[in-house]
């Protein structure tokens, strides 16, 4: 929701929808957490888009009277059956190719050619135990979050300077290293925390890696000053999410897109990390070939700052 501080809301076909589905990325609550059929929910997923559902409380997250809200949809595998590659669907992991690591996905959902895997797994807790991740090459971005307890979002990745560094998706902290292996092009690793393999706990992970012309993450290094850095992507953004990473203070995760600033400067923003409702305090340019920083400030352009981005 745009207008009103609302949790934001996570939905994907592996999991299914309907009610206690939703995931919010700026909380912890696991899937049960969530009183849907209070808030609303997304209660199907159809060829053409998705339907959503009125709840029956005054805090209706999707589909309240008069309210403005804003959707992001990626396209992945498909969900002809429990797993997905490419619009194929497959009874067993086994036969989609998903059961080469130590963990055996429990459901899946892979686009190999938008670089782009959705996996749900049990943990096993064993430090450096691996999953079929069913992609072309290794991921750069990957986002667990728990489907049973109240945990993180624990986000992977090697955009920011090559090496395995983690942040959390639902807070402003800054990226830290961390010990797990970096991804191959056949599997993903994982270390023995809870937040993303606590023995027989099941799980949700979504992954990307960069694909010329459609999606790309990498990181800056910020000038504090209104002429900003550029990054080039190869293609004009619709979406592009920005993070602090170090540096004092700390920033919530930002995001903006070209439906809800098609004019530049696009200063429209929304906060995974945060409920709060739509904000115009800082901005940048979407350009032919990808983005340029338009504020001298510390959540985007904090002079020599490292921040992370993903753009689609």
């Amino acid at each position: 929701q745009r207008n009103s501080a609302r949790d934001n809301q996570l939905y994907d076909t592996v999991r299914g929808s309907g009610s206690n589905k939703n995931l919010s990325s700026n909380t912890t609550y696991s899937e049960t957490a969530n009183d849907d059929e209070l808030y609303g929910y997304t209660s199907a997923f159809n060829d053409n888009g998705f339907t959503v559902t009125t709840g029956s409380s005054n805090f209706n997250y999707a589909n309240a009277s008069s309210s403005t809200y804003v959707a992001w949809s990626w396209k992945a595998g498909g969900n002809k059956n429990t797993f997905n590659v490419d619009d194929v669907g497959y009874a067993s992991a086994a036969a989609a190719g998903l059961n080469g690591g130590t963990i055996t996905p429990t459901g899946a959902s892979v686009g190999t050619k938008q670089g782009f895997s959705i996996l749900k797994y049990q943990g096993n807790g064993s430090a450096g135990a691996n999953i079929s991740h069913g992609l072309l090459e290794a991921p750069k971005l990957m986002i667990h979050k728990s489907l049973d307890q109240s945990r993180n979002w624990y986000t992977i990745t090697t955009a920011i300077d090559g090496s395995a560094d983690y942040l959390y998706l639902n807070t402003t902290a800054a990226a830290d290293n961390s010990s797990v292996t970096v991804p191959t092009s056949n599997l993903m690793y994982f270390t023995s925390s809870a937040e993303s393999n606590n023995n027989t706990e099941n799980y949700i992970v979504y992954m990307w890696h960069d694909v010329p012309g459609l999606q790309k993450f990498g990181s800056y290094i910020g000038n504090n000053s209104t002429d900003g850095p550029f990054i080039e992507l190869g293609f004009r953004p619709s979406v592009v999410i920005v993070k602090k990473t170090d540096g004092s203070g700390l920033e919530n995760w930002r995001l903006f897109d070209s439906v809800r600033g098609p004019i530049n400067v696009n200063n429209k923003h929304l906060l995974p990390s945060n409920p709060a409702s739509e904000t115009t305090e800082t901005g940048m340019d979407f350009l032919s070939n990808g983005f340029k920083l338009r504020h001298a400030d510390a959540h985007q352009n904090q002079d020599g700052t490292t921040y992370a981005y993903l753009a689609w």
